[in-house]
């Protein structure tokens, strides 16, 4: 006959309640008191964790960001369990899950392609909120539309690829100006010219459109699910594919100011020929106005094939695009100024300000003198207006490939 045990089960329920009302009461950030979200966030909450406060866990010198929300669905975020460090060596950061640490945490993060209505925390008195995201922050669509805009007020700050959001999250990396003083990639005459990695057949701008355009006067190798006509590529092996070609598409699902992402310095990296589309402005991210070959600057895909055609068959006209590879003095002073040195941009900048605004929220020293220095203080975050909605300057090539 099994043993009873039932005083021994009321006994550590009724110890639970006492310890959930107590730590209620003062107001202590125990990660016990995350058990009641572990079956929607983690299982990896061990009974000795439970009662132990959140500041014994990460200790005085680490301040906490929580991550509410999850990361397109249910995956895990990259940033979760991430440390971050500030511009003061002393002034270390953890980005948690734990929802618990929202007791004691300055920021709390939410990515915006998650963000749900329903589930929204208690904003507490000096907290503030984060909106980020990595992709274009196209406005809403569909019927939660205004009801997720209508959020935005509770938010202060933004983490996103634009300059001149608060935490600006570049997708170029620290290596960017050595890659462009290495030497012209060398490819087979008898491969095709344009290559493309795309994934999205969906795009929001029609991309998609205008490439399956292209690809009736230029043979393209498309390597990704949309339009594809070639086996995938494994992530890790992107640029040494498109580094086979003379030309590369890097072109964005949408159009808005300052999104630009790895496409670009992938090619920069590969040693080709990108061919753009995104941004009305591209300054702050080329080296020079001749290093790229924009499609704005052709009728439509069948002119620029014949340029592609025309570069091809003149090498010392293709080579002009890489001039600024063999004289570095041709690079303009704007992009040596965003990317180049200690003080240029990178994507760690943003995070490195994040963790920053969590120290001087927790220390009460907000400010500046610096004028450079204001993206600590809170504005208001909105759509990106810049960004041209549906398909935009492709509509007319959809109703070609139609």
């Amino acid at each position: 006959m099994l043993p009873y045990h039932r005083p021994k089960v009321l006994f550590s329920v009724f110890l639970v309640l006492i310890l959930l009302m107590v730590s209620s009461y003062l107001a202590v950030p125990f990660l016990f008191n995350y058990f009641a979200s572990c079956d929607q966030h983690t299982w990896s909450c061990s009974l000795r964790q439970h009662f132990l406060p959140v500041s014994s866990i990460y200790g005085e010198d680490v301040e906490p960001i929580l991550l509410w929300t999850r990361w397109f669905g249910d995956s895990r975020s990259w940033l979760e369990g991430k440390t971050l460090r500030g511009s003061n060596e002393n002034h270390k950061c953890v980005v948690t899950y734990y929802r618990a640490a929202g007791a004691m945490a300055k920021l709390v993060l939410f990515h915006r392609p998650d963000l749900n209505a329903n589930d929204l925390p208690t904003k507490r008195d000096g907290q503030m909120w984060v909106l980020y995201s990595s992709e274009a922050l196209t406005t809403y669509t569909g019927k939660h539309a205004k009801k997720l805009e209508a959020l935005y007020p509770y938010f202060n700050y933004s983490l996103n690829y634009r300059l001149d959001s608060n935490f600006p999250f570049i997708y170029y990396d620290t290596k960017i100006m050595e890659q462009l003083s290495k030497p012209p990639s060398s490819f087979s005459p008898d491969i095709e010219p344009v290559a493309w990695i795309g994934s999205n057949c969906d795009a929001r701008n029609g991309r998609h459109f205008y490439i399956k355009e292209l690809m009736k006067h230029i043979p393209v190798a498309s390597y990704g699910s949309c339009l594809n006509n070639k086996p995938s590529v494994p992530r890790d092996q992107t640029v040494d594919y498109i580094s086979r070609h003379p030309f590369y598409l890097a072109f964005e699902n949408s159009n808005c100011d300052y999104y630009v992402t790895e496409k670009l310095q992938n090619c920069f990296e590969a040693g080709i020929v990108p061919i753009v589309a995104g941004p009305k402005n591209y300054t702050p991210f080329i080296p020079t106005p001749h290093s790229v070959i924009f499609i704005d600057d052709f009728r439509d895909p069948r002119d620029l094939a014949k340029h592609l055609y025309f570069l091809l068959e003149r090498p010392e006209e293709y080579q002009k695009y890489m001039d600024f590879r063999f004289n570095p003095q041709l690079i303009s002073e704007e992009f040596r100024k965003n990317w180049d040195g200690p003080n240029g941009w990178n994507r760690y900048v943003g995070l490195r300000r994040l963790c920053d605004t969590a120290w001087m929220l927790k220390t009460g020293n907000l400010t500046s003198d610096n004028p450079e220095e204001d993206w600590m203080m809170p504005r208001v975050v909105e759509a990106d207006s810049s960004c041209e909605e549906t398909i935009g300057k492709y509509a007319y090539v959809k109703e070609l490939s139609d």
